[in-house]
């Protein structure tokens, strides 16, 4: 592994009931540990990477469960189906685009926001150890709300929505009379 500056054996741990061989990396700019299960199948049960080159040194971790290999792997999950009226762009053309006009509006709305969040966040605007957990809680959040709304009564969805925004709506009153803003 290139620019690897320390390596170490961590011993044993258990990950999601598995026992795994913990190993630590370090290199100039960041850090990474990964647990790989013990036994005849070795697989990654986890990986946390983090920076140092980002104030607060922002932390990433994945947990992964149900590693399959082989067979067990589902071949249709790696075929790309494109959607209709979709056309393909070799990476060489990309380079020759004057603007980003003739790209799909949704890869510029992406690009975009790319950009922008990786130069507000090398300029200081952002605070990595602000950003991270509310983008995991945001990602958390939309993971689990996409799997309970999906069977939940829309009477009961309604009725809990109605209460949150007359709650919200009666504090800001509050503060709007207690002069809080």
């Amino acid at each position: 592994m290139e620019d690897v500056v320390d390596v170490k054996d961590l011993g044993s741990g258990v990950i999601g009931g598995t026992e795994c061989d913990h190993l630590a990396f370090r290199k100039t700019d960041v850090d990474w540990q990964i647990w790989i299960a013990q036994g005849s199948r070795p697989y990654p049960c986890r990986y946390d990477i983090a920076t140092k080159v980002v104030a607060g040194s922002p932390e990433y971790s994945i947990q992964i469960r149900d590693w399959k290999t082989g067979s067990d792997v589902a071949s249709g999950g790696f075929s790309f189906k494109p959607p209709s009226g979709a056309r393909q762009v070799d990476v060489a053309d990309l380079a020759k685009l004057k603007d980003m006009s003739d790209l799909p509006s949704n890869f510029r709305i992406g690009v975009t926001a790319a950009a922008s969040a990786g130069i507000y966040l090398s300029r200081g605007y952002i605070d990595p150890g602000l950003a991270m957990p509310v983008m995991l809680g945001v990602l958390g959040g939309s993971l689990l709300g996409a799997r309970v709304l999906a069977g939940a009564a829309v009477k009961t969805l309604r009725i809990v929505f109605s209460a949150v925004i007359g709650i919200l709506a009666v504090e800001m009153i509050y503060n709007g009379i207690a002069g809080k803003f």
